[in-house]
């Protein structure tokens, strides 16, 4: 049995999906002050103009009364009015437990817990530790944490679901290279990385395998041992001969950990959350993209920090999360490409301006209305881009008839605009027809438009935006449904791409 002969590091990244978005410090609320946090990617050595800024957030008084109000209800309160608290956890004993909040815009947030203790432990012992749930004290605080950043008012709690990502920090006299380990005592480590309990009967291709993906890690010293996936991060090393940087070898990896955390729950939410912060989201999917895409660019100046995150990149699956939000949503990659000028204008350090999200909704520079930039009547294409935005939260909100007519009311209007501005055919009669005859025009006019947009266009968004009309949807007896909905909003941002070259 592996004994850790003096001391254990818990880290707990514990990672929530808020039902609220906060753009500015000033949303953050009561409970919290806040700062932009760019230092996390500095210490990866990444330029600012590749960062994804998250705020960092200070507990105020209402903080600590409201903690202190939700432990009276389970009857225990650590020692110590703020962080760190004097905590006595199982096993481990007595120590200090800190905490660091951060707030990945629009909606995501990270509580890091971390507890020192200076008693040896059994590996098999830290098992319970891979939650927070090990402890009431420390599980309501991790809760009560993530719930007044949730609702932004210290008065009432608005609790969400969190996850939970264990690292641990050990001290082994003797630490010898993990090739002449036991059998058992690589099984038994690697257990406690993954979670199993019973790594007794755990197969060996198993231990072989994580150890193949982790090599890159353990080459430049015998003394240190570091293996990390999906569900944890270990890092051993010798009290005997300990390493300069040994501390920050751990927080620095622990805080890659967090980044990945913080990309994997935005992606796994968009481009659904888009609604209300189109333009912001839209950035910060654009960024983490390049964080997952061109990664080598990224970490040109540190290799170990780059085959760390390639290797994040691969257990926390978000080169798969990428295709999948693309696949599903054709539209999307047209969209940044006419966006990236946008973004470009903003600079590293958009974070610094407290208004930051009026930069990003601006309607004079957000990239629906720079899309929209053919239209040379404002109020139209103030109308229109109203369409759009209406199209794509009703589509969110599993709203497919809504989505299907608002993307067909922003058709009818571009081709509207483009058969007036672009064509002799009279204004006047033009503005007395339908979408079907827009279409027809379009064609005998030869605008130069894609027959493939136009076909999706005549054949299925026509047909299935008159369904407004009740007797018509109850003559054809046609539901629309997702797909239809999505195939509609696609249609409309195809269109307007083509009239936009």
């Amino acid at each position: 049995m592996i004994k850790m002969s003096t001391s254990t590091t818990v880290i707990w990244k514990v990672a929530a999906r808020l039902s609220r978005n906060i753009l500015t410090p000033g949303e953050v609320g009561t409970s919290f002050n806040s700062t932009p946090s760019p230092g996390v990617f500095r210490k990866f050595g990444v330029p600012l103009e590749y960062a994804y800024t998250p705020l960092s957030l200070t507990p105020t008084p209402p903080f600590y009364q409201a903690i202190k109000r939700s432990l009276a209800d389970i009857h225990h309160e650590p020692t110590g009015k703020k962080f760190p608290f004097a905590l006595h956890l199982p096993v481990l004993g007595s120590g200090k437990l800190r905490a660091k909040f951060r707030l990945y815009p629009p909606a995501t947030a990270i509580a890091t817990f971390s507890f020192d203790a200076s008693t040896g432990v059994d590996v098999e012992q830290l098992f319970a530790f891979r939650t927070v749930e090990v402890d009431a004290t420390l599980s309501r605080i991790a809760r009560t944490s993530l719930a007044l950043i949730n609702s932004g008012d210290h008065r009432a709690q608005s609790e969400i679901p969190i996850q939970a990502y264990p690292a641990f920090r050990m001290l082994r006299n003797n630490l010898r290279e993990f090739n002449s380990w036991s059998p058992r005592d690589k099984k038994q480590l690697i257990g406690l990385l993954i979670g199993n309990r019973t790594f007794d009967l755990m197969s060996d291709d198993i231990v072989a395998r994580i150890q193949e993906l982790n090599s890159e890690f353990n080459k430049k010293s015998t003394d240190e041992l570091l293996l990390l996936n999906k569900q944890s991060l270990l890092l051993l090393t010798s009290d005997l001969e300990p390493q300069p940087g040994i501390g920050d070898r751990f927080e620095r990896s622990v805080d890659l950990v967090e980044v990945a955390l913080a990309f994997r729950t935005f992606l796994q939410h968009y481009p659904g959350s888009r609604v209300g912060v189109e333009e912001f989201s839209d950035y910060v999917y654009w960024r983490i993209r390049s964080w997952i895409r061109n990664y080598r660019a990224i970490f040109a100046e540190s290799v170990s920090n780059r085959y760390l995150w390639e290797h994040l990149i691969r257990e926390f699956g978000l080169t798969e999360l990428v295709n999948m939000v693309e696949a599903d949503n054709p539209w999307i990659a047209g969209k940044l490409e006419q966006q990236s000028k946008f973004f470009a204008t903003l600079g590293p350090t958009w974070w610094a301006d407290p208004d930051y999200a009026n930069a990003f909704a601006s309607s004079s520079r957000s990239p629906d209305a720079q899309e929209l930039a053919f239209l040379t009547d404002k109020q139209l294409r103030s109308a229109v881009l109203a369409d759009i935005r209406e199209a794509g939260r009703s589509l969110t909100a599993k709203s497919y008839k809504s989505a299907t007519v608002m993307a067909g009311a922003a058709v009818e209007a571009m081709l509207l605009d483009a058969l007036m501005n672009r064509t002799s055919l009279n204004q006047q009669t033009l503005l007395s027809q339908s979408l079907s005859q827009y279409i027809a025009h379009a064609r005998a006019e030869n605008l130069g438009l894609d027959e493939g947009v136009l076909s999706i266009v005549d054949q299925a968004m026509r047909g299935w935006r008159n369904l407004i009309h009740p007797g018509r949807q109850l003559r054809l007896n046609v539901a629309i449904d997702e797909h239809k909905a999505k195939l509609a909003v696609n249609a409309m941002h195809a269109l307007a791409a083509e009239l936009a070259k």
